[in-house]
């Protein structure tokens, strides 16, 4: 879908740019403070943290495979925080603690728990961050125990009664990480009239679309 989005954008990006008007255009640049985010996988810690490959017909990822109580070291080299899980959504049961400087514990049990199925890749994002001044965090696979105090997900609902019987496991891909801010250059455009609403401008993002 993104790769289809773009090609469109490309397409009709002369027509966007086609609206500015030489009395409007204005461009400048301007130093500002932003984050940078990254995704960092994990490769398999050591031989005592269970590694597994999961395919579709599309994509092929590693997880790290966390089982209650057993836990990673993980040392991104810099301070930032943690605000996001990739996981596989399919063969994950359990919840995850994020140690730092703070601490969160997200519970992950869901209704796409499916052990018939190979891979459902989700990234989750976290209500709280957690943050190391060093990079390094600690993450441990727990049971389900007292689940009403953990971080809770919008897809949890009934999933206790799809997961009952089946082991404390969590298959994780990699973080989602925000790092400390710094400055930097930005470019600032004004003169840019889109009307959103407007049906030939929608029309070119979704042709088919019946009005």
């Amino acid at each position: 879908m993104a790769r289809c989005l773009g090609g469109l954008l490309a397409i009709r990006i002369q027509g966007l740019f086609s609206r500015v008007t030489e009395r409007n255009l204005a461009l400048g640049k301007a130093r500002s403070p932003y984050s940078q985010f990254s995704h960092i996988p994990l490769s398999r810690p050591d031989e005592e943290v269970e590694c597994v490959t999961r395919s579709t017909s599309m994509v092929s990822e590693s997880f790290v495979r966390l089982t209650a109580g057993a836990s990673l070291e993980v040392d991104v080299g810099m301070g930032c925080e943690v605000v996001g899980l990739v996981l596989n959504m399919a063969q994950t049961n359990g919840a995850l603690l994020i140690e730092g400087m703070n601490t969160v514990t997200k519970r992950l049990d869901n209704l796409y728990f499916d052990p018939d199925r190979s891979l459902w890749l989700v990234v989750w994002g976290l209500l709280t961050p957690v943050y190391s001044a060093t990079g390094k965090f600690r993450i441990t696979g727990l049971d389900r125990g007292d689940l009403n105090s953990f971080e809770d997900n919008d897809h949890r609902r009934d999933s206790k009664d799809n997961s009952a019987g089946y082991p404390t496991v969590v298959e994780l891909q990699g973080l989602v990480i925000k790092y400390s801010k710094t400055e930097g250059d930005l470019l600032l455009v004004n003169g840019v009239d889109l009307n959103l609403g407007n049906k030939m401008e929608f029309s070119m993002i979704a042709p088919s679309l019946e009005w």
